[in-house]
């Protein structure tokens, strides 16, 4: 934090430094989720070649000029720039390669700059303030002071982008903008701790007409994404925080995750299904914090399927839950897509568990479920701390799921002293009689403490990864 903006901060009376640390924390989050930079030849490979017994005839550079081009734009910038000492040729190679400007700190910015001007394939800068920036460069990340930093408006005359990551600025009022205004090529978008309103994000999409994949975390004043698109496929939300999630008319989406939602005011917010007739991935769906709504009709406890409260083509779904206020309304939701195949269910423990217990009775007599019954094939159940409601849901899906071939539970990390301990609470699963005796059960221990986070945008922006919640890669 810039001299500046700690003494604002302290006139204010706020504490920089616990301000700085909650920050970071999402920063570092922010860092995990980004994707790796256009991806290029290694110092260490470069540093190889220098090995090699050098060749008696330069045929290097008899090479076409394109290709050349091609070679220097895949090296990193250093070794890209000492490519023009090599001679007069040379020089007119470096400075017509598309730049690659990976984790580059802003202060050596203008001396490259002054050597090539462009064009830039990639840039992604670190330690920077917005005060240290070389008016030529346009970057897309604040640093994040000051917060509330406008895009700059002169942004938005760039048409041929093709991925965009925007990050800690205030968008411009977009009714003052000019309506011509498109990003014609932009296929990729990730908006970071954006301080964005609803009609802003309605501008984006409007003008986005090749868009697959969008990423939000962290909305700032965003309170609705009203998805209307005919070229979306992906939609991953990060740490979403009071938003409505509206799929008004979506005909490509195949995709909606949606990691660590919160509430603050105690009202569940809406996750709408509209037209998305592609929907075939869908979660973290939590009965606790979200109202599912199906065309015109809210699923509540106790709403019968029918085919206007059905999505069939999700196959793919992710339940987040409190087992001893949540059971039948997660029973009520699972009735809403019958031809899933594969469940990740993860019980909320930051909430206490109460005192009543669900014996596999309860679930029985709540009625059938289809995609249990029929269709289910994987069931993996994350975080198991061996809870009785844990263990009795867990005997209902065996008895139940006759289609099931594995179902995988992950251990909580460091909830048992052993691996022994854990399977020891999972004895009584194998007390009842099982719908399919081929089911393999699978208890492993989660790799990190707290797996929320695991999927960067990379992981959920792959079609060809086939489920993308799951961290294990026996389980594709």
């Amino acid at each position: 934090m810039d001299a500046e903006t700690e003494a604002y901060y302290q006139d204010h009376g706020v504490d920089p430094w616990i301000l700085e640390l909650n920050l970071i924390t999402a920063l570092t989050c922010l860092n995990y989720i980004l994707p790796n930079p256009t991806s290029f030849v290694s110092s260490n490979g470069v540093s190889a070649l220098h090995n090699l017994p050098l060749p008696q005839v330069d045929r290097i550079s008899r090479l076409p000029d394109m290709l050349l081009i091609r070679i220097v734009s895949s090296l990193p910038v250093k070794e890209g720039a000492c490519t023009a000492l090599l001679s007069r040729c040379w020089r007119g190679v470096w400075r017509a390669a598309p730049l690659v400007l990976a984790d580059a700190v802003a202060s050596a910015i203008s001396g490259i700059l002054a050597g090539h001007q462009g064009p830039i394939r990639c840039a992604r800068l670190i330690s920077c303030y917005m005060k240290e920036i070389p008016g030529l460069l346009l970057f897309l990340f604040n640093r994040p002071w000051p917060l509330n930093m406008q895009l700059p408006v002169g942004f938005f005359g760039i048409a041929t982008l093709t991925r965009l990551y925007l990050g800690v600025f205030t968008f411009p009022d977009t009714a003052a903008l000019l309506p011509a205004i498109q990003f014609p090529h932009l296929c990729e978008l990730g908006l970071f701790c954006m301080t964005m309103e609803n009609r802003d994000m309605d501008f984006v999409l409007a003008r986005t007409p090749v868009l697959k994949t969008l990423c939000i975390q962290m909305n700032i004043l965003l309170t609705c994404l009203r998805i209307i698109s005919r070229s979306l496929r992906c939609v991953h939300i990060i740490g979403g925080t009071d938003l409505d999630v509206v799929m008004e008319d979506a005909p490509q989406l195949e995709r909606l995750i949606m990691w660590s939602s919160c509430v603050r005011n105690g009202l569940p917010r809406k996750v709408k299904i509209g037209f998305a007739p592609a929907l075939t991935v869908l979660g973290y769906l939590e009965p606790a914090l979200h109202t599912l709504e199906i065309g015109n009709t809210v699923i509540k406890d106790g709403t019968r399927a029918s085919w206007s409260t059905m999505v069939p083509s999700v196959k793919i779904l992710a339940l987040r839950v409190r087992f001893h206020n949540n059971a039948k309304m997660m029973s009520s939701f699972l009735r809403c897509f019958p031809n899933v195949k594969r469940l990740h269910l993860e019980p909320d423990h930051e909430t206490v568990e109460q005192t009543s217990k669900l014996h596999v009775k309860f679930w029985q007599e709540g009625g059938a479920i289809e995609c249990v019954q029929s269709h289910m094939e994987v069931m993996i159940f994350c975080g198991f701390r061996g809870a009785p409601n844990e263990i009795s849901f867990l005997q209902y899906i065996l008895e139940s799921a006759r289609m099931l071939t594995k179902l995988v539970i992950v251990f909580s990390k460091g909830s048992f002293t052993s691996k022994t301990k854990g399977n020891k609470k999972l004895k009584p699963l194998f007390t009842g009689k099982w719908a399919n005796k081929d089911c393999s059960l699978m208890p492993v221990e989660s790799a990190v403490k707290d797996d929320r986070f695991l999927l960067n945008i990379e992981s959920a922006f792959d079609f060809s990864i086939k489920d993308p919640f799951t961290e294990f890669g026996y389980l594709a």
